[in-house]
């Protein structure tokens, strides 16, 4: 009983971490840990990773807020988007190559991660944004962006839906490199998206599968303690070095994912 609690505090509270620092879900971190460590099923974790999310970043929005590093309307406008273009998505799923789309992910992911890292106080994808018809589709974006937070919620939902994933590194790519959000307000306004999301899904799991409220609890205050921790230390690092830790992470992430569809 110790050691299953032990688990999921530091499980909750690796989640939080990741989730203080790069404003993304960190499911991918506690699902498998529950698994192999615990051995609980697999739609009882996914249910206690998604529970952990939405505590996690809503002290990371709290947080970041306090700063004055997010923007609520975008970020409700997003999730609204998301949660509806989940829904979508789901209804539409059909049959993916799973190691496609892992191998695919991680490759971006571990390429945006370098770029972030090499070059932490230019634009990121410079070279990619100086492009003729990216600055077009930028400029209609940020000239529209209140049609572009909905259209850039209902396509990662509908994505997110279809291929089973939480969208969380979509979010803040997004917010970058589509409506150039500095990165602090783009963290803290991809936990208020993850807020919703990862809520609608704890909902949906908790309601079909086991309550396990005491797994729920314990996860979850570690996620909170380790998501207060990250979000502040990201609060009062500067654009450069936040920018370089989110890289770091990325790369580590992406590098992660190449490796296990390589290997697997």
């Amino acid at each position: 009983m110790i050691f299953e609690l032990i688990v999921l505090f530091m499980a909750g509270w690796g989640a939080g971490i990741i989730t203080g620092l790069i404003g993304a879900s960190a499911v991918a971190l506690v699902i498998p840990t529950l698994m192999i460590f615990l051995n609980y099923e697999a739609y009882v974790a996914i249910g206690i990773a998604l529970a952990i999310d939405v505590f996690a970043s809503s002290m990371a929005a709290y947080t970041y807020g306090k700063h004055g590093n997010t923007d609520l309307k975008a970020g409700l406008q997003i999730a609204i988007a998301a949660v509806i273009g989940a829904f979508f998505g789901s209804w539409l799923s059909t049959p993916i190559p799973s190691t496609s789309l892992g191998g695919t992910s991680g490759f971006i992911t571990l390429c945006i991660g370098i770029a972030f890292v090499v070059e932490p106080e230019t634009e990121t994808g410079k070279e990619f944004q100086d492009m003729k018809i990216i600055k077009s589709v930028k400029r209609v974006l940020q000239k529209r962006k209140q049609l572009s937070s909905i259209l850039i919620g209902l396509s990662i939902g509908i994505v997110s839906g279809i291929i089973g994933a939480g969208g969380g590194l979509m979010f803040l790519i997004a917010l970058v490199v589509a409506l150039d959000f500095p990165i602090h307000k783009a963290v803290g306004t991809s936990v208020i998206i993850m807020i919703f999301t990862a809520l609608s899904g704890a909902i949906g799991h908790i309601y079909y599968g086991e309550i396990m409220l005491t797994a729920i609890v314990v996860g979850s205050i570690g996620g909170v303690i380790g998501s207060r921790s990250a979000s502040t230390f990201a609060n009062l690092a500067s654009e450069k070095q936040l920018k370089r830790t989110v890289g770091l992470v990325f790369m580590l992430m992406g590098g992660g994912l190449v490796i296990a569809e390589v290997i697997l």
